[in-house]
């Protein structure tokens, strides 16, 4: 009974964090803020990335910590966040790897339930100010790469080249729990995930 009250009282805990996180972060961030409108300055580009970020980190800690909360025993495996004896269907399960989202569009992006369009070449742009860039190099590395609408698609991506990051603008989510064989300084954090965000270019 004590530990069931423990669960109960860490899920009110977390449902009031959200709440407060989300009021405090997501005007910036918010689906109604056009932020690709002509004339947004350089510094409101690069506030409203930032805020969005903190967003991002904010979820992957959440379902992270709901999952262990739940007793979700498969790290990598699809999580049902609906809650202890909840059924989900596979467009409402997230993708995990080492705990956390992976960085897949059922992962980070589907676990932030939130209103951010897959950003194609050959593709309309989506009806939100937020886009996003799936990039899947092996079954080992993937990258969500976030950014606003009407900003060039990013096609930056780990790497050992320095000019990969330089003049862009844009939030990179990579595959929590990371590590290159071959180049180890550019592993990200190889305990949990890793974000960038990348302003020089905004």
């Amino acid at each position: 009974m004590g530990s069931r009250k423990k669960i109960l009282s860490l899920k009110n805990i977390a449902v009031a964090a959200a709440l407060f996180s989300f009021s405090v972060l997501l005007p910036e961030a918010s689906a109604e803020n056009k932020s690709h409108e002509v004339g947004k300055s350089s510094e409101t580009i690069k506030k409203n990335l930032k805020s969005m970020v903190r967003v991002m980190r904010y979820t992957a800690d959440m379902v992270y910590a709901k999952a262990a909360v739940s007793g979700h025993v498969n790290p990598n495996g699809y999580f049902c966040p609906k809650g202890e004896g909840a059924i989900c269907n596979d467009n409402e399960k997230i993708k995990m790897r080492c705990g956390f989202p992976d960085a897949t569009p059922d992962g980070i992006i589907r676990a932030m339930d939130f209103n951010i369009g897959l950003k194609e070449e050959d593709k309309p742009d989506p009806d939100t100010p937020w886009v996003y860039v799936y990039k899947e190099w092996n079954k080992d590395a993937t990258q969500i790469l976030v950014t606003q609408k009407g900003l060039p698609v990013p096609d930056a991506f780990q790497s050992e080249d320095e000019w990969t990051y330089k003049n862009q603008c844009y939030i990179f989510y990579n595959t929590p729990c990371f590590q290159d064989p071959n180049y180890s300084k550019f592993d990200g954090n190889v305990n949990g995930v890793q974000f960038r965000v990348f302003t020089d270019g905004c």
